[in-house]
């Protein structure tokens, strides 16, 4: 089941989440939250204030990050191990040394002794994996797109393939395909199953938070979403809330991939007055 729950300010959503935390370790289920971790501090104390003790040592409050890394530090399958920082640089650049010994770019290699090079590719690079985006679908798209803007797609293609090669020569995994990675861990070793999950404090989800968020909906009892959006906010084309319409649409489409339902609800100040109910 999934639970899209907008409305209420960020403490109004952690009153409501306690309550229901509160009644769910009664009845001894299992409960993960997963926050970002800039907010991990903010909600850990409010969660903490609302449950007490006994009860909060008894919730998991973890980021994607680092609930992948869990994930993976008990998969006997983890496909290779985590690239550190700072080997990061070092393997991009043997990544460029390579491509440019075999000349088959067409309109990048006047940069790829520049410093600033490295920078832009390490950030694209880590946008390609995070985004699941494969060497294939790179030398498609290229493929169709004519001119220079084709040619620097097949030369960011290029360099991809090369430089996942290096990573599965020296079996290492870059670390932005760890929620990845996560996510396909998580299904082997059934790490959702019968878990309430609350996600909280995201504004949009990248594609490998999505791909984790499927491997949730399919375990687990129940995944509650909260999305910045006002109670009862209709969608325009001019809504300063098109992106949050945008991640209830991922969600819901996750959802009925599954075939599995999906529910509103509201967080609110005031009770709100159901229609067809009278006082």
């Amino acid at each position: 089941m999934l639970r899209i729950v907008t409305g209420g300010y960020p403490n109004e959503k952690i009153e409501m989440y306690a309550k229901e935390i509160r009644s769910l370790l009664e009845e001894g289920r299992e409960v993960l939250c997963v926050i970002p971790d800039q907010f991990s501090f903010e909600f850990d104390k409010k969660l903490y204030e609302e449950l007490g003790a006994r009860a909060f040592n008894r919730v998991e409050v973890k980021s994607f990050l680092r609930l992948s890394e869990e994930i993976l530090s008990h998969s006997p399958q983890n496909g290779g191990s985590l690239m550190r920082s700072e080997e990061k640089i070092p393997i991009i650049y043997l990544t460029l040394k390579e491509v440019r010994r075999q000349k088959s770019l067409k309109a990048l290699s006047r940069f790829l002794d520049k410093p600033a090079f490295i920078a832009e590719i390490g950030t694209t690079l880590e946008s390609l994996i995070r985004s699941e985006t494969t060497v294939e679908q790179l030398y498609q798209v290229a493929e169709r797109i004519e001119g220079t803007a084709g040619d620097k797609l097949f030369d960011i293609a290029v360099i991809y393939e090369e430089y996942q090669k290096k990573l599965s020569e020296r079996g290492l995994r870059d670390e932005s395909s760890i929620i990845s990675a996560g996510a396909v861990s998580a299904e082997i070793s059934e790490t959702f199953s019968n878990k309430y999950i609350y996600i909280d404090r995201f504004n949009n989800f990248s594609q490998d938070e999505l791909s984790m968020i499927r491997q949730m909906l399919s375990d687990s009892v129940e995944v509650s979403v909260s999305v910045t959006l006002p109670v009862g906010e209709k969608r325009t084309p001019t809504s300063v809330y098109t992106q949050s319409f945008e991640t209830i649409d991922s969600l819901i489409e996750i959802s009925k991939s599954l075939d599995k339902p999906y529910r509103f609800a509201a967080c609110t100040s005031k009770p709100v007055k159901q229609k067809g109910i009278t006082d």
